[in-house]
């Protein structure tokens, strides 16, 4: 028993003999318990010896010999030494037996360091250290280890460590690391890449605000409410927040935009993706990017972090051809709602896909030779809408169409697509090979201003 030292023996009484027990070295242990017995299935005999047990507690870290002699009054030269026991009790009183010559190599018991608040010695400090404490406080447990159980170091163990005890397993949960959770969010600003501002040229690095009330939202970004999709009200701010981030100064020709956003305790991380074309224009401004999160995936954050990736885009010259800027309109009952965008390379599948078309111009097995036909279908949005194709853009291997929309009063409520048709070089083209479609909508209440 690692807590225990137990010593065993032979003793003949019936001769005189008595057991006598010496101790050496810093550590103690108290006698606890005993007895003597004889084989109980054998007749004694004279000369028969007892079997004796003896079990010691320790109660002193430190060095801790046993000698146990048998002792005969009348005849000094017939004591025995029976056994000797060599033992190392540590801080925490458990027993480590070593041999005689240790006894002198050690000079200091076994180092236990106390874990404040382990209360019943397991290595861990837990709920099961907090019961052990509230029964031994109550008076109906009792303490494995005392000095771990003296939280505030007063000399006693009362009610006092078992509130810190408490206050140190809440702060335990509460430092235990948080998952990252993704946060859903809606761009609220009107036109892609954010609004510029032409007053900032000396911002050094992006930034992120997170509005919550509508007092902060006069003060940081109601300048900007004429390029926001949905002005917000203070009703606005009782169930939604915005988060602006403003980009640093680079050139008008770099577009910015949000790819994420993931909450992980009471960070609000970014991910920003900078989109820098082959050529730049050499003015610097800042862009402002708002969007709109539901207020309570923001409950207690009070640090933002963004981290910003730039991909190289190169912008895709194309060519309408169709007479009407704003496509052709299609209603049908089975309406694609997120859009199509297929590249037609050669005759046959110019002539498969977009025969009866209305083209100014019809491309013949020639024009293949160097150009493609880009076919973009918008999303399934209202008829009423105004949507236009704003430019391409080979970004690594995607190419993508923007498409921009406008209403002018509420829009209807019938459902429409819209077909474009544009010609592209192929040389611009070479590596695309996945296709997205980009359509951004909004209502204009004064159809004088066209955002």
């Amino acid at each position: 028993m690692e807590n225990y030292i137990v010593y065993c023996g032979d003793v003949n009484y019936s001769t005189g003999a008595d057991l006598t027990v010496t101790t050496e070295g810093g550590g103690e242990a108290k006698l606890i318990g005993g007895m003597s017995f004889r084989d109980p299935f054998t007749m004694a005999a004279p000369g028969d010896t007892d079997h004796l047990l003896q079990i010691y507690q320790p109660t002193k870290p430190g060095k801790f010999g046993l000698h146990a002699t048998v002792s005969i009054p009348w005849a000094p030269e017939g004591n025995e030494e029976t056994a000797d026991g060599y033992y190392l009790i540590a801080d925490d009183l458990t027993v480590t037996p070593i041999t005689a010559e240790d006894m002198d190599k050690h000079t200091d018991p076994i180092p236990v360091p106390a874990v404040s608040g382990d209360v019943n010695a397991d290595g861990d400090v837990d709920v099961l250290d907090l019961i052990t404490l509230q029964k031994y406080v109550l008076g109906t447990g009792t303490l494995p280890a005392a000095d771990a159980a003296d939280l505030n170091e007063d000399g006693s163990v009362d009610v006092f460590d078992l509130a810190l005890l408490k206050r140190v397993l809440l702060s335990k949960q509460q430092e235990q690391p948080e998952e990252e959770v993704s946060i859903s969010f809606t761009a609220n600003h009107k036109t892609t890449g954010g609004i510029i501002d032409h007053s900032k040229y000396e911002n050094q690095s992006p930034a992120a605000t997170i509005v919550t009330t509508y007092s902060d939202y006069q003060a940081a970004v109601e300048k900007d409410a004429n390029s926001l999709r949905q002005v917000p009200d203070e009703a606005f701010f009782e169930t939604k927040a915005l988060v602006v981030v403003e980009t640093e100064s680079t050139s008008s020709s770099v577009y910015h935009e949000v790819t994420a956003m993931t909450r992980k305790a009471d960070t609000l991380n970014i991910n920003l993706l900078k989109r820098t074309p082959e050529s730049v224009n050499e003015d610097l401004v800042a862009r402002r990017l708002c969007y709109i999160v539901d207020k309570n995936d923001l409950a207690g954050v009070t640090k933002t972090n963004i981290t910003t990736e730039e991909v190289m885009t190169k912008q895709i010259k194309a060519t309408n051809m169709t007479s009407s800027d704003y496509g052709t309109v299609s209603r049908n009952t089975e309406l694609p709602e997120k859009g199509s965008f297929v590249l037609l390379n050669t005759y046959e599948e110019f002539t498969a896909a977009a025969a009866g078309l209305d083209l100014i111009n019809v491309p013949d097995e020639a024009f293949f030779e160097t150009k493609s036909v880009a076919l973009v279908t918008s999303p399934a949005t209202s008829s009423s809408y105004r949507i236009r194709l704003t430019g391409m853009q080979l970004e690594g291997n995607t190419l993508t169409a923007y498409l921009y929309g406008q209403s002018y009063g509420m829009p209807t409520p019938d459902m429409a697509n819209q077909t474009f048709v544009y010609s592209v070089n192929k040389a611009d083209i070479q590596g695309a090979s996945e296709f997205k479609v980009d359509l951004n909508t909004t209502i204009i209440e004064d159809p004088t201003v066209d955002y």
